[in-house]
């Protein structure tokens, strides 16, 4: 009966396991977290009836997926006890450890923040161009400016 319409007497009524199952179904679309707010507006139900569908939704989730909440924000995540498939098949495996070269130009920012890469290169007094897109690929670094 998920997602139909139930007609009682002359008035047009959403079963009670609907809700749920269409927040689910945004949640799963989204690519980041989503607030309440957005759900209530999608799904034009009073917030209440929102509320009462999320607590129902987290309670029904079994397997590998859990609903996290952090304040407003919803989101389906992967059960913590699959992490290590799920790294396995993103390719997302333990990263190999950092070259001394690459450690070296990580340590040259703290010192001296913000530094250029010239200011990295005349540090170690050698070209770190391959350090710095390790580590930025790494998310170790960010540009900014």
């Amino acid at each position: 009966m998920t997602g139909r319409i139930l007609t009682i007497a002359g008035k047009a009524e959403r079963d009670e396991e609907w809700l749920p199952s269409a927040i689910e179904s945004v949640l799963l679309v989204a690519t980041e977290p989503v607030s309440v707010a957005a759900l209530v507006a999608a799904t034009q139900q009073p917030r209440a009836s929102v509320e009462r569908a999320i607590r129902l939704l987290g309670e029904s989730l079994r397997g590998g997926s859990r609903l996290q909440r952090q304040g407003p924000y919803l989101q389906l995540v992967t059960a913590p006890e699959n992490v290590e498939v799920v790294q396995r098949f993103l390719g997302a495996e333990k990263p190999a450890p950092l070259s001394r070269s690459a450690m070296e130009t990580l340590m040259v920012g703290p010192y001296n923040q913000p530094v250029t890469r010239a200011d990295i290169e005349a540090a170690r007094g050698v070209d770190c161009d391959h350090s710095l897109r390790r580590l930025l690929a790494g998310c170790l670094i960010e540009e900014a400016g």
